[in-house]
């Protein structure tokens, strides 16, 4: 634990002591002391960069400098930073310099991404909730009063035969209705419709190709056969592709439509 030096300069003034860390859910969090504040900061090695809340920021706005980097999430959510914030950590007589991102939203107050890790070669035993930084003197994580885990539900587990008589009863309950005709033998198959509406106006168009008088012959000759022959039928539309003839190899024609 630490106090800030005032004696400084304005920017330095940001300098936080890290202490432990607490254990709540699966994530690992350390206690920061900013300016005379605590916060849990989210202990976070896959993030490749250390990153601040707006509102942690705010007391320090006049030592933030402006950058337009964007960060993504986890998520895959795209946002782009306010600005930088530098600051100076100091933790069992080792410090450095360390370049939060600052942003408007974040889950957490703050993130200590890798480039802290990396500074302070930060070692931890996950399972044992422990921590340590250059092979100092091991911290336990910042223990938490909440007693409930969160955890992720992959699905329903069921425990016994009554559990599971239950679950087949309510989803029968449920979705009999809409999955089954009235005398309850055949599944429907009319739930889901698909509808494709054009938003053009104008249709799709073939470039016409000059043709001479023998293949127009050819062709009109050609498209009234398909038609007795029930291979196509007219087109109720005022555009068209006229079958083309294709030369080949033999020196023959092939009709192409």
């Amino acid at each position: 634990m630490g106090t800030v030096d005032q004696s400084r300069d304005p920017l330095r003034e940001v300098d936080v002591i890290v202490s432990s860390a607490r254990s709540a859910d699966t994530r690992k969090y350390v206690s920061i002391s900013l300016g005379g504040n605590r916060y849990s900061a989210l202990l976070d090695p896959g993030a490749t960069s250390s990153l601040m809340h707006e509102r942690v920021a705010e007391r320090f706005r006049t030592q933030m400098q402006n950058c337009g980097v964007f960060v993504r999430s986890a998520m895959c959510e795209v946002s782009k930073a306010i600005g930088t914030l530098a600051a100076d950590l100091k933790i069992e007589g080792f410090q450095s310099r360390v370049n939060f991102r600052v942003m408007s939203v974040l889950d957490e107050d703050v993130i200590l991404g890798m480039d802290f890790c990396h500074d302070f070669d930060v070692d931890t035993r996950w399972r044992r909730g422990v921590w340590r930084v250059r092979e100092g003197p091991w911290r336990p994580f910042l223990c938490s009063d909440e007693r409930v885990k969160r955890e992720s539900c992959a699905g329903i587990t069921v425990t016994n035969e009554e559990q599971l008589a239950e679950v087949n009863r309510l989803v029968e309950e449920v979705l009999a209705p809409q999955t089954r005709l009235a005398d309850g033998l055949h599944p429907m198959t009319d739930l889901v419709e698909h509808h494709i509406r054009l938003t053009d106006e104008t249709p799709i168009k073939h470039k016409l190709h000059r043709m001479t008088e023998p293949m127009l012959w050819e062709a009109r000759n050609t498209v009234t056969k398909w038609h007795k022959e029930g291979i196509i039928e007219p087109s109720a539309s005022d555009f068209r592709s006229a079958p083309v003839l294709v030369k080949k190899s033999d020196g023959g024609y092939r009709t192409v439509g």
